[in-house]
């Protein structure tokens, strides 16, 4: 596992353990707001103890939401359950506008009753909630960091707007203190729009994520996927998901004359890299396509390709399955099958081998190493003459069905081991 990728079942395990810790405290301060709040009649302080209900209902949501998007990929959801971290996300900031509409009315009720009496013991307890959730917000939000985790960072900002909320309270008491009862609504209406902000900076995100907003940078992609041996373009980059658990899908170029498997393997190569090197990837889809002639030219695996082809058709050989990998230095080993006919010896072969290695070597001086299979071929065997006069008829009238305004002059068929030109 590499360093710059979570581990998916560690991720789970801590945010799970981080949301419980937070569901104990959220829980605590609840009890402790609407005990003090019924004991000394402060309404406005049963209020808040109230609206910290949200915060547990908002940590029960996203330990569900955590649950489901830990389970593994299935047939109902192939690509996984991530975004179901995303969603509960998206309900806590609908839980985070509700509160601040609770806020806001909570304002309209203190300016029109206000609070008559307020015990020193109550402003010291609502102190030490507000404490308690600041240092609920900061672990929250390290942790949430740290895990790269939506649902810890939108439940923090959800946990801050109790800070905001219990603030409001303590001015509210000190206002009542000094006389000044417009402190409280004043404070609460801007403290409704603060938490509005938040809620839609979580939203705006969370829907980022679940209408397929790019979210890794495509540059990097890039980068790693050219490392690659034999990619000579890549392009048409996407990517979607969410932090830690992105899908990244691309096209790259590859030489046209380079073989089935080889381009597959090329393209299994530039999979793993991206995943391997880019951050939040952990699956990368790569689509092949050939390249255009322009782009050919200018790429090493094209010249040192058609340089082994060229001198293989000057010794008669047949090619193919042609393998290219690069070297330190610039340089380049080629491995490739060479065919022979049936009939030569196997001595004879290997003399002719060696002749094209030694051939390759002085023709093209990026090849720092060649090997070559021998493979041989069927013996030939000539057509009859009504079997070769029968293929030059058959050639001759696709030629005119397919040339409709030109002119065929001749055609000639030529024979080299199995294989026939026409």
């Amino acid at each position: 596992m590499k360093e710059n990728h979570i581990d998916q079942n560690s991720r789970s395990a801590s945010v799970r353990r981080v949301l419980l810790g937070v569901l104990a405290f959220n829980l605590s301060v609840t009890l402790l707001k609407i005990g003090v709040g019924m004991a000394a009649g402060a309404l406005s302080v049963v209020a808040d103890g109230f609206h910290s209900l949200v915060d547990v209902a908002s940590n029960l949501i996203s330990l569900a939401m955590l649950h489901i998007s830990a389970r593994k990929a299935d047939e109902r959801h192939p690509y996984g359950y991530q975004r179901f971290e995303t969603l509960g996300a998206l309900f806590i900031g609908v839980l985070m506008v509700l509160a601040a509409a609770e806020i806001a009315w909570q304002a309209i009720e203190h300016w029109r009753h206000g609070i008559t009496k307020v015990e020193p013991l109550t402003l010291y307890l609502v102190a030490l909630a507000l404490a308690t959730n600041t240092l609920i917000v900061l672990w929250e939000t390290k942790q949430g960091k740290r895990w790269q985790s939506e649902l810890l960072l939108a439940d923090a900002a959800h946990t801050k707007s109790d800070l905001w909320v219990t603030g409001s309270v303590i001015a509210s008491l000190i206002g009542v203190k000094l006389g000044l009862h417009w402190l409280d609504p004043l404070a609460a209406f801007l403290i409704a729009l603060l938490i509005v902000h938040t809620a839609w900076e979580i939203l705006s995100t969370a829907a980022q994520y679940l209408t397929d907003a790019s979210v890794v940078d495509p540059k990097a992609i890039e980068e790693a996927a050219t490392k690659v041996p034999g990619v000579l373009k890549v392009y048409h980059i996407r990517s979607r998901g969410r932090p830690g658990a992105a899908f990244a899908d691309l096209r790259i170029q590859v030489p046209s004359g380079m073989g089935t498997n080889q381009a597959h393997a090329v393209a299994d190569e530039v999979e793993r890299r991206v995943v391997e090197e880019v951050p939040d990837v952990i699956e990368a889809m790569v689509h092949v396509e050939p390249a255009l002639a322009d782009e050919e030219a200018r790429s090493p695996w094209f010249t040192i390709s058609t340089g082994l082809r060229r001198i293989a058709d000057g010794f008669g050989l047949g090619i193919h399955e042609i393998y290219i990998h690069a070297l330190s230095n610039e340089k380049y080993s080629a491995e490739m099958h060479l065919e022979f006919p049936g009939e030569i010896s196997l001595g004879e072969a290997h003399e002719q081998a060696q002749a094209f290695i030694r051939r390759a070597r002085a023709e093209i001086p990026q090849l720092a190493e060649i090997a070559v299979h021998l493979e041989p071929l069927p013996a030939q065997i000539l057509p009859t003459e009504e079997e070769e006069e029968e293929l030059t008829k058959a050639v001759l009238n696709f030629a005119v069905k397919h040339c409709k305004q030109g002119k065929i002059n001749f055609v000639h068929l030529h024979r080299s081991g199995t294989h026939t030109t026409a």
